[in-house]
């Protein structure tokens, strides 16, 4: 299946994952523009324009129209929902607002429960959920660094079939390797393990990923966060996580290993992190399930603790 370059991408949100695809689509020359809620930061980035550093340090920067919230009204056929988890119900006003009648809403977000918010507004059909292992990192206002490469999965549904097949399309154009798959509960909670393995522990130890498995306590306590997540995991979506082994999160670990998580940018920049829709979520489907999640509780407590002591 073909898509055509008449076809018009809106990305909600200029963080790293948000620059990272905007940039791959205006690299493959089609037609792209941006969602900020700041209107000052909408005007720079519209003004700068959007730089992008590949791994091997090339770089290229791309005008990319930008507008702030809801008075980006368009006709998008494909809109990116990229921003953070529980930014995801302050976003869709702008989301809705710039798809076509037919337009897809497209999210890669971390966590679970994004899928139930964007379910509640737009009808099934519309929206094509999947995760993305790919690394970005933003070094400045409107550039960002690809820092990683990994798998990015499209979860086709009843009747979201069509959708992520056009999906995959649009991504594969933009040099995004990026494939279908049928489980969505599989793909979120795979994506979810990794998660809450790497990013808590690098925004506590202020570390890149590639250092966990060299350093013996991160290492440890990222496999007992990836564990404990697993074992929920299993009960909620079936023994088939079990396949996602330590030695995956190990070769993730190496595969973006310059990558700095989004959630130590987040406690850098001094932001709100996603703790809560990670970490947080493996406690607390835990204790609906009656699994025990010690580890990942404390973590969740040692990140919302940094997160006030650094504000």
């Amino acid at each position: 299946m073909s898509v055509h370059s008449t076809e018009r991408i809106t990305v909600v949100g200029p963080g790293a994952m948000g620059l990272l695809f905007a940039a791959a689509f205006a690299k493959a020359g089609m037609g792209v523009r941006l969602v900020d809620y700041r209107p000052d930061r909408a005007r720079r980035l519209s003004e700068r324009g959007v730089t992008l550093i590949e791994k091997d340090g090339s770089s290229g920067t791309y005008k990319i129209p930008c507008s702030a919230g809801e008075e980006a009204a368009g006709s998008s056929d494909f809109v990116f929902l990229a921003v953070k988890a529980y930014d995801t119900e302050k976003a869709l006003g702008a989301a809705i607002n710039a798809l076509s009648p037919h337009g897809i809403l497209v999210s890669l977000q971390n966590g679970l429960r994004h899928v139930e918010i964007l379910r509640s507004q737009l009808p099934r059909d519309r929206i094509v959920f999947g995760t993305t292992g790919q690394g970005a990192t933003r070094v400045g206002l409107g550039a960002v660094r690809h820092c990683g490469t990994g798998e990015t999965l499209i979860a086709a549904e009843n009747g979201t079939e069509e959708a992520a097949r056009r999906v995959v399309c649009v991504l594969e154009r933009a040099g995004v390797s990026a494939s279908v798959v049928d489980d969505l509960g599989f793909i979120l909670w795979r994506k979810l393990l990794f998660n809450v393995a790497i990013n808590p522990v690098t925004a506590l130890l202020g570390i890149r990923n590639g250092l966990i498995p060299r350093v013996r306590g991160a290492w440890d306590v990222a496999v007992s966060c990836f564990r404990e997540a697993r074992d929920v995991g299993t009960a909620v979506v079936g023994p088939e996580l079990c396949q996602v082994t330590e030695d995956d999160l190990r070769d993730l670990c190496e595969k973006t290993a310059e990558n700095l998580s989004s959630m130590l940018q987040d406690v850098r920049n001094g932001k709100r992190t996603e703790i809560e829709a990670l970490n947080g979520v493996v406690v607390e489907e835990g204790r609906r399930m009656g699994k025990a999640t010690p580890v990942n509780r404390v973590v969740v407590e040692l990140v919302a603790a940094l997160e006030e002591a650094r504000r």
